[in-house]
């Protein structure tokens, strides 16, 4: 064995170091350098096309557009304007219509007939009559009677659904009122509503039924003492199932179809079905009268006119009207 062995040799030349170390590097580098040139080359060449592409594009895209714009005019002019006049129309109509139902459904006006002057003892009473012939509004009237410059005092009445009622102003003093005239202040107006009253005029009947058994007479001979005055008796019924704690009741006389006499009284405590004889005096003589006609009042949409006896009264029942 040789003292100096040959060693292999380990050295590289620089250039195969250097393409060792640079050649990977290099050839990443040539082929970007190829593409963007490439690119750049199909760019120059095919410039003008891609322009003429995106110019005819535009104008195709804009064609569409406006084609789309003219179908939509026609269409509306040939097709849905029509449709659309004859909806708006039926709009008009339609309009038209529910203001015609709206104004059929308010409630009609009061009717109110000429006031009359009747002679009560040394004083007078004016009395005048006021419809409401409306089947479901209830009506708040204000009023007051003038006559011969002169004024009564302000008086409030409710009217019941098709009621008609006499509103008077008692012992008007000397000298007779001449040219009477009913003045009416004000009028609010109470819907009842139909969902919790359907039938308002059989309801109203149904709780107000109060009738004379047999005829009402009237005589003007009663005597105490010195003095003679009339008297009107009759016996009232009341034929309903609802008692009162008060009845409002207006008499008035007639004669030959003329206003001779009125008067008024108050009944108190009426029960259910009770029969009950009732006598109302005068307190001076008035003219014979031919009709006696009899106008008992309750204000039946007030739970607290109820007697206990009555049905089970709704405790909402002043919230079945609406003020209008």
């Amino acid at each position: 064995m040789s003292l100096f062995s040959k060693r292999a040799s380990t050295s590289e030349s620089p250039a195969d170091a250097l393409s060792s170390l640079k050649g990977p590097t290099l050839k990443e580098e040539t082929k970007t350098t190829a593409k963007r040139f490439d690119r750049a080359i199909w760019w120059v060449r095919n410039r003008d096309t891609v322009k003429r592409a995106g110019v005819i594009l535009l104008i195709v895209f804009e064609a569409v557009i406006g084609l789309i714009g003219l179908w939509k005019f026609i269409d509306y002019l040939l097709i849905d304007y029509a449709r659309e006049q004859a909806l708006v129309n039926t709009f008009f109509d339609g309009a038209s219509a529910l203001h015609e139902t709206a104004q059929n459904q308010a409630p009609t006006d009061l009717v109110l007939r000429a006031p009359a002057v009747l002679a009560s003892g040394d004083a007078y009473d004016v009395i005048a009559f006021v419809e409401n012939s409306n089947e479901a509004w209830l009506a708040q009237m204000t009023y007051h009677f003038t006559y011969g410059g002169r004024a009564s005092e302000p008086q409030t009445v409710v009217l019941l659904q098709g009621e008609t009622a006499p509103v008077v102003a008692f012992g008007v003093d000397a000298p007779r009122p001449s040219s009477p005239a009913l003045v009416v202040d004000d009028v609010a107006w109470w819907r009842i509503s139909k969902n919790d009253i359907p039938y308002p005029l059989a309801w109203k009947e149904e709780r107000l039924n109060l009738k004379t058994i047999g005829e009402p007479v009237h005589d003007n001979d009663i005597k105490i003492g010195s003095k003679t005055f009339g008297r009107t008796t009759f016996t009232l019924k009341n034929a309903s199932g609802f008692g009162y704690y008060e009845v409002d009741l207006f008499v008035v006389l007639r004669r030959g179809g003329a206003l001779v006499g009125v008067n008024r009284t108050v009944l108190s405590n009426i029960l259910p079905l009770e029969q009950r004889s009732v006598q109302v005096n005068w307190f001076d003589q008035v003219p014979s009268a031919t009709t006696i006609e009899l106008y008992p009042r309750v204000y039946l949409f007030d739970e607290s006119v109820y007697r206990p006896e009555s049905p089970e009264v709704p405790v909402h029942l002043r919230d079945t009207v609406i003020r209008r």
